[in-house]
């Protein structure tokens, strides 16, 4: 099968099928996200690689031929379609933003 294999600053090497490598600008940061979908269920999100990119860092990507079983484990799988799981994750974000926040001064408990 055709992999896109991702060699990290640290050595680290993340290899998945079907994936995407995403570099994204968020309030001035850069963030690679080396993730993909389900084929067969859209709903389904996979993240194998995330992280902040800083002055300096070398990333190497290849495209290979890679036996299935040598596939990375997913860091972190989103399912869309359920409901518990998703508002799970939007709680999280809640209070880690409103902690945010408060210490910055901008809430007040």
């Amino acid at each position: 099968m055709k992999a896109l294999c991702l060699t990290t600053p640290d050595g680290k090497s993340v290899d998945a099928a079907d994936s995407t490598i995403v570099i994204s600008n968020k309030e001035g940061k850069l963030r690679l996200t080396f993730g993909g979908c389900d084929k067969e269920n859209s709903d389904i999100s996979y993240s194998w690689y995330s992280a902040d990119l800083n002055a300096g860092d070398k990333y190497v990507i290849r495209y290979k031929d890679l036996d299935p079983s040598g596939l990375s484990p997913a860091e972190d799988i989103i399912d869309y379609g359920n409901r518990d799981e998703i508002r799970k994750r939007m709680l999280e974000h809640y209070i880690k933003l409103k902690k945010e926040l408060t210490e910055a001064g901008i809430l007040t408990k």
